[in-house]
Formats: C-alpha cells, sequence, structure tokens
C-alpha cells in the first residue's frame, strides 16, 4: 500500500462526525501505512498509528518564541498526549483572518513537523479541506518539500460561499478571507492529482472551478440494515432526531414534532444532541418534544435501530436555502442504511433534499403545508413504508457501502 499522510483538521476518531467519515474512508488500510496532522480531537490508534498534532494555540506561540510548535502523538504516549476538542468561542472574520496569517507566517513547519514528515516519508497527501486556507497550505507545503501528489476530499462549499456565513453582516474582512481561501485552493491546484466530493452538486461545483478532475464519493456506513420495518407499531410509536441543534434546527424540529402531535396524538418527537443553550432551552420548553441530551455513537444506533421513524430536518429561510444548499449530512447515510424508515423536513433546494426525492428512499417535506400529510405517511401507511425500504437497501448498496474506498484508490 502507498503510504498515506493525511491532513485535517479532525483526527480519526469514532466519537466525531468528521473523524468517523475519515476512518470510513480508511476502513481497511494498513494502519502503518497512514500518517496524520491534526488540530484537535482524541485519536483512534486501530486507524492509524502515527500522528502530529498542531494547535492554534501552539502556531501562535511558536510565531512569538520560535520554540518547536507541535507534537507526534504515539499508542504508546496516548494516555499523556490525547488532545480534547477546544472550547468553541464566537467566531467573527477577523478571528479567522488573523488566524490565517499567524499560521501562514509563522513558519511552524520548519519545526518538528518538517523532520517527522521526512521520517514517515508518504507517497502521497490525502487532504480533508474544511474552511481553513492553512490546512490547504500545509498541504502544498509537503506536496512541494517532497514532490508527492495531493487528493483533496471535501463535504463542504467554503470556497464558493462569498457571502458573510459566519456572521450574516456586510463584512470587508471576509471578503478578504474568502479571498484567502480562494487563493490557497489556487495554489494547492497544480499538485492535485485527484478531488473527491461527497455530493454530485459539490462535484460539479468544484469541477467548474478548478482543474484537476473531481469525482463524487458519498460518505459511507457501516450501520446494519435491520428489516421488518415496514409497520410502525400500535402505541408508544418513538420518532426520533438525533443531531445538532445549530442554524435554527430546532424550530424546524418544533414545526414536525407539532404535526407529529397531531398525526399520532400523545407522541412526542425524541431529541437527542447538543446545541448553544437558548437553542436547547427552547427544545426542552417545546410541550412536543422529550429532549434527551446527548449520547455516543454506540447509543445513536440502537435507538436509530429501535425507532419507528428517523427524523432529519433544516429550517426553511433564505440564509439556510444559500448557506446548506449543499450539505450532506453524515446522518443521512446511517439513517438510510439502517432499515428504519428516514423522514426528512427541508427545502427541496437543499442537495441532501434533492437527492432523497430522485432515490425514493425516504419521506421528503419540502414545506410546511406537506408536513402533516407527508408524516402521516411515513407512519402509517405500511405500503408507502415498504417501497421506501426498498428503495433505501438498494441505496445503501449502490452508495454507502465502504468497499475500502482508500484501499482501492491507492493500490
Amino acid at each position: 500500500m502507498k503510504k498515506v499522510l493525511v491532513i485535517s483538521s479532525s483526527c480519526f476518531s469514532m466519537t466525531d462526525s468528521n473523524g468517523r467519515t475519515l476512518a470510513k474512508l480508511f476502513d481497511g488500510y494498513d494502519s502503518s501505512c497512514i500518517a496524520q496532522v491534526y488540530n484537535n480531537g482524541t485519536p483512534d490508534f486501530s486507524v492509524c498509528e502515527n500522528y502530529y498534532n498542531i494547535t492554534d494555540k501552539e502556531v501562535v506561540k511558536h510565531f512569538f518564541t520560535r520554540k518547536s510548535a507541535g507534537c507526534t502523538v504515539s499508542k504508546a504516549s496516548e494516555h499523556v498526549t490525547a488532545v480534547p476538542m477546544s472550547k468553541k468561542q464566537k467566531r467573527t472574520p477577523f478571528k479567522k483572518l488573523f488566524r490565517e496569517w499567524i499560521w501562514r507566517i509563522s513558519g511552524w513547519q520548519k519545526a518538528g513537523f518538517s523532520q517527522w514528515v521526512d521520517d514517515f516519508s508518504p507517497d502521497v497527501i490525502f487532504l480533508f479541506a474544511g474552511d481553513g486556507a492553512f490546512l490547504l497550505d500545509c498541504a502544498r507545503w509537503v506536496a512541494k518539500k517532497l514532490q508527492i501528489p495531493v487528493i483533496i476530499y471535501s463535504t463542504e462549499d467554503y470556497c464558493f460561499k462569498k457571502y458573510n456565513y459566519i456572521t450574516q453582516k456586510k463584512s470587508i474582512t471576509y471578503a478578504l478571507l474568502h479571498r484567502c481561501l480562494k487563493n490557497s485552493y489556487h495554489n494547492l491546484s497544480p499538485y492535485v492529482e485527484k478531488g473527491f466530493f461527497n455530493t454530485p452538486m459539490l462535484t460539479e461545483c468544484y469541477a467548474q472551478s478548478f482543474e484537476f478532475p473531481c469525482e463524487t464519493m458519498f460518505a459511507k456506513s457501516d450501520m446494519t440494515f435491520r428489516e421488518s420495518k415496514e409497520q410502525c407499531r400500535d402505541k408508544d410509536i418513538k420518532v426520533v432526531y438525533l443531531g445538532n441543534l445549530i442554524v435554527k434546527r430546532h424550530l424546524a424540529l418544533s414545526e414536525v414534532a407539532a404535526a407529529l402531535a397531531k398525526v399520532a396524538p400523545g407522541t412526542k418527537l425524541e431529541v437527542y444532541g447538543n446545541g448553544p443553550d437558548d437553542t436547547v432551552d427552547f427544545v426542552k420548553k417545546d410541550p412536543n418534544i422529550f429532549y434527551k441530551g446527548f449520547v455516543g455513537y454506540d447509543e445513536v444506533v440502537d435507538i436509530i435501530h429501535n425507532a419507528d421513524l428517523i427524523v432529519h430536518a433544516e429550517y426553511d429561510d433564505e440564509f439556510n436555502r444559500l448557506d446548506l444548499k449543499a450539505a450532506f449530512s453524515t446522518k443521512i447515510p446511517d439513517s438510510v442504511s439502517s432499515g428504519t424508515p428516514f423522514f426528512m423536513y427541508g427545502s427541496k433546494e437543499l442537495a441532501c433534499t434533492d437527492f432523497l426525492i430522485k432515490e425514493k428512499c425516504a419521506f421528503v417535506a419540502t414545506s410546511k403545508a406537506e408536513l402533516t400529510e407527508v408524516l402521516k405517511n411515513a407512519l402509517f401507511d405500511t405500503e408507502s413504508r415498504r417501497n421506501v425500504l426498498s428503495e433505501a437497501k438498494r441505496v445503501k448498496n449502490e452508495y454507502f457501502v465502504s468497499n475500502m474506498p482508500m484501499v482501492n484508490y491507492f493500490n
């Protein structure tokens, strides 16, 4: 197998959505042939044995003190070097631009990281790209140093967001930040062998903007497809949502819960997940929602398999239609692949909604007017549930089964 240097913000991990996505992409790959440089998270040593952790704080410290930035993380030192996710702070374009500036001029790579890369001697770079230009710059620095190709994988459209998605206000600083990200993509492009993206919509956006070859590769799911969910239980109906309470999602869930109360009186929408304090308080006060808090991934799987219906919802307003247009939640492959009927509530302009409608593998309501009727079918129309589950099983096998994608590509 080729030796792969993975560059990403999150490390391989089964407790973080991005970490799980990475782990599934490298399912079956020889762990000794993978090394990863990352910013946050607690690494999983079953996937990779060789890590280098570098944080924003260490880059700033290196800038002022010139001391070595970052450290290696190995299984032998796991108990002292695992790095927790940093506490989230309010983001602004200025803070993000300052972050990019520090990473770019600090020269942190020339400290311990350069020797670590030489010692591993990778054949190829796999970049999980997000909203940070510094990750692209890091990939370009290694590619140029070792004259090796880069593979890009992305699930986001940050480099196409010309509007200020951070604070939703007009901002010259955001314009500079966006230009910084675009320039980093263009500077990296000559080293890119191929780009993989998790929706056809996103693939088309990148193919039209950059010269490297682009291909769609959906996120993978290890979820077992449980049969015999065509009929909803007669009483104690279990309808669940599992995920973050962000981007006004709590408002969409409240609308779903109100419709559920009409369709199945006495049934509350069970909500599992975290969010800002104000959104959690809103959900707790909703009479049609039973807020259950955050649960680990293993428990998530059990909840999904024991539910009558899984819900995902995106609030429909002008900003969300624009900002979430290319989004494709990692919950969708798991939900479709579970054998439990899946219900989606969101604008038809979203990539995830468009996919589910075309593939007929979920119940989809694209407006509040449709919500009650579609929800009623999703719970009580046995024939509709059977048809949706049949298509869901097909979609799981066609798009979401692992099949060791990176093993196949790098061999």
